[in-house]
């Protein structure tokens, strides 16, 4: 049975994405840690919020 979730994969996909983007945009490690943790929070806050809108207004 598959018990992995939508949540998990979304953030784990963020995450990723994330740590890319950070390596690519700067040139520091610090600058890097810092733009990877502001997409991954852009990333799944902007699913979660999102997810409620659609969830009150289904398409």
């Amino acid at each position: 049975m598959n018990t992995t979730s939508h949540l998990l994969l979304m953030a784990l996909f963020a995450g990723c994405v994330a740590v890319v983007g950070g390596v690519l945009l700067k040139d520091t490690p610090r600058q890097q840690a810092r733009t990877a943790a502001e997409i991954f929070g852009s990333l799944v806050g902007a699913a979660l919020v999102l997810g409620w809108v659609l969830y009150f207004f289904p398409l």
